[in-house]
């Protein structure tokens, strides 16, 4: 894996991690309502998808990340 993937793929479990710490405590009503985190959450998708954008396709075609980590673990194919 190239050093810049394992940099991105880090800025995406940084931002993934940040999303899980903005909607805690949250019902779906309560975050809906709360425009701040709501925006908060939209720009860390964003930051998300900037990174996931950039991937190498190697990295991207052998690399599956698990829902719900709180640190890095990947699994390639």
């Amino acid at each position: 894996m190239l050093p810049e993937d394992r940099i991105r793929l880090q800025h995406i479990l940084d931002e993934a991690n940040e999303v899980l710490r903005f909607v805690e405590g949250y019902d779906f009503s309560g975050f809906i309502n709360d425009n701040k985190t709501v925006h908060a959450v939209i720009r860390s998708i964003e930051i998300i998808g900037e990174a996931a954008a950039k991937l190498s396709k190697n990295t991207k075609k052998n690399t599956l990340l698990f829902h719900g980590i709180k640190s890095w673990e990947c699994v390639t194919i």
